[in-house]
C-alpha cells in the first residue's frame, strides 16, 4: 500500500501549528509536530482586526513551516484558521496574502466546525463514554 504525506496548520490566535503525518491506508504516523509563536492576535484582535505586524509575523510563521514540509517531502497542504482570523475584518486579507505570498490556500472554519474538530480529537485520546454528544 502506498504512504502518502500530508501536512496540516492550524492557523490559532496565538500560535501556527503544524503536524505532518504519513498516511498508509487507514493508519498513520505522526512525523512532525512544529508549533510557530505567529502571535496573530496581537496589537489589534481587541478591534477584531490583525495588524500588519501580525501579518507579517504570521507570513514568517508560515513561511518557517514551509521549510520543514519541503524537507518532509509533503504532498498534501490543508490550513484551517480559526478564530483570530474568522472574527477580523481583516481576516480575508490575511487569506489573500498567504495566498498571493506562498501560495497556500487557508480554509477557515466555523466555530461550530472547530468546536466539533476539537472534541473529535479530544475523543481520540480521552475515553468519554456516551454521555458527550
Amino acid at each position: 500500500m502506498e504512504k502518502t504525506r500530508v501536512a496540516i496548520i492550524d492557523l490559532g490566535t496565538n500560535t501556527f501549528n503544524l503536524l505532518i503525518t504519513e498516511v498508509e491506508g487507514d493508519t498513520y504516523r505522526i512525523l512532525v509536530e512544529s508549533k510557530y509563536p505567529a502571535r496573530l492576535g496581537e496589537g489589534g484582535i481587541h478591534k477584531a482586526t490583525i495588524t500588519n505586524e501580525a501579518m507579517k509575523r504570521g507570513v514568517e510563521a508560515l513561511t518557517t513551516h514551509l521549510i520543514t514540509i519541503s524537507e518532509y517531502q509533503v504532498e498534501s497542504i490543508f490550513c484551517f484558521a480559526t478564530s483570530a482570523i474568522r472574527s477580523a475584518t481583516n481576516g480575508a486579507d490575511f487569506v489573500r496574502r498567504v495566498k498571493q505570498e506562498l501560495g497556500l490556500t487557508i480554509r477557515v472554519i466555523p466555530g461550530d466546525e472547530e468546536a466539533q474538530t476539537i472534541f473529535d480529537g479530544v475523543k481520540q485520546v480521552v475515553p468519554l463514554g456516551d454521555n458527550y454528544s
